[in-house]
């Protein structure tokens, strides 16, 4: 099942990386592509969005093993051997689980994985952190992190990864010219 997530499939499962560089670049790239989204519809309150919305970066805490008293709280570290893209992006996976495994579909908790953990956790066992940054700060980091060596071509094996790099870094580069020419 870790793998079927990792490749796209939808599970009660969520991506991570062992590294808070990693997650930067990807939350990064989502909150870029969202920024070319808004540019392309016109919208008249771009600066406005840039400055009021946030994408969260957030990060595992470094635990590798859990305590018995996290129940529901399962990280997977899914085997690296043989899927490049999940070692070079120091992959882990975690889902939520009910205590009794026979629950009915029709009852579990559907609530997202932050809000079940701030309800159910106590604070010395929360395993995330999340950081919070206005949209306007993406294209700079992602740039950032590129100049120390996060990007498409590192994270992804092979000509997908090169490939993917060429593209991004085009994009980055048209994003970051938009924005200047619109003063933003």
């Amino acid at each position: 099942m870790a793998l079927a997530q990792h490749y796209g499939l939808p599970t009660r499962m969520l991506d991570w990386s062992r590294s808070h560089f990693v997650g930067a670049y990807f939350a990064a790239e989502g909150a870029c592509t969202q920024i070319a989204k808004w540019l392309e519809s016109g919208d008249d309150d771009l600066v406005g969005r840039l400055d009021r919305n946030f994408f969260s970066i957030w990060t595992l805490s470094g635990f590798v093993t859990w305590p018995v008293d996290k129940p529901h709280l399962e990280i997977v570290w899914p085997r690296y051997s043989g899927n490049p893209n999940l070692q070079l992006q120091a992959g882990a996976l975690s889902v939520w689980r009910p205590l009794d495994s026979w629950v009915a579909e029709s009852r579990t908790d559907r609530r997202g994985l932050d809000e079940l953990v701030a309800e159910r956790l106590p604070e010395r066992l929360k395993p995330f952190k999340k950081y919070s940054t206005p949209y306007r700060s993406a294209p700079e980091l992602l740039a950032l992190l590129r100049s120390y060596g996060f990007s498409r071509s590192t994270l992804f094996a092979g000509y997908q990864g090169v490939a993917g790099d060429v593209e991004e870094s085009a994009r980055l580069s048209r994003l970051l010219d938009q924005l200047r020419r619109l003063d933003v």
